[in-house]
């Protein structure tokens, strides 16, 4: 009988997770390419950045609290690349934080 030490147990644990971690990592690639397809048909995703942009125009409120646009950038990458590219809607926020209002500073370029 082929008894195996701790040691080449522990080696052939870790190459295997290593592995199995790799294709791990190549199918959440593959998920998140299909959900960007399964996005990209989206009816909605036929609308022009600029109807976006107004659209998103509409989430900051009268003391301008951008909370709302910030949750807007997270609900699809074609939202956020929108939202980001759209210097005017980081150009007017309120934010006491110093590193979040250089992110801000650097989005309304």
């Amino acid at each position: 009988m082929d008894t195996k030490s701790p040691d080449d147990i522990r080696q052939y644990v870790a190459s295997e997770t290593e592995s199995r971690l790799k294709t791990l990592d190549t199918l959440q690639d593959e998920v998140v390419a299909l959900r960007q397809l399964h996005n990209s048909v989206a009816p909605i995703s036929r609308l022009p950045p600029e109807v976006f942009c107004s659209i998103f125009e509409y989430l900051r409120d009268d003391n301008g609290n951008i909370a709302d646009i910030i949750y807007a950038t997270h609900v699809c990458k074609q939202w956020r690349n929108i939202a980001l590219d759209a210097a005017k809607l980081w150009t007017t926020f309120y934010i006491n934080n110093i590193e979040v209002a250089s992110t801000f500073l650097a989005r309304s370029r």
